[in-house]
């Protein structure tokens, strides 16, 4: 799902909630949480914890290796990956295949 979501263009910035999660108390009256506002950076955190646990990177991308154990290397999304993470911005799918069988061969 994530891969699609990428594709379609959504982002790490797209996982945060509204801001008036965070400025505004949780009204829940006679529960322990009426009153309070959830803390942003412990949100951020769960979030990047959630990242690394589902194995993707900082930006919520997937890993070569996570797109490799859930047979999902055939998407669009490996290629775009791992030239990104070379740092090569190619737009050609011919580079990008270059780029994938260098990475596959061992050869960083």
């Amino acid at each position: 799902m994530r891969v699609y979501n990428l594709r379609e263009g959504l982002s790490a910035a797209d996982d945060m909630l509204p801001a008036r999660f965070f400025e505004e108390p949780i009204r829940m009256p006679q529960e322990r949480w009426d009153g309070r506002q959830l803390d942003r950076e412990a949100f951020t955190a769960a979030i990047q914890t959630y990242y690394r646990m589902m194995g993707w990177d900082d930006a919520g991308r997937p890993r070569y290796e996570t797109l490799l154990d859930h047979h999902i290397i055939w998407s669009g999304w490996s290629t775009r990956v791992i030239s990104l993470s070379k740092g090569d911005r190619c737009t050609s799918m011919n580079k990008n295949l270059k780029t994938f069988l260098v990475y596959v061969g061992g050869m960083r």
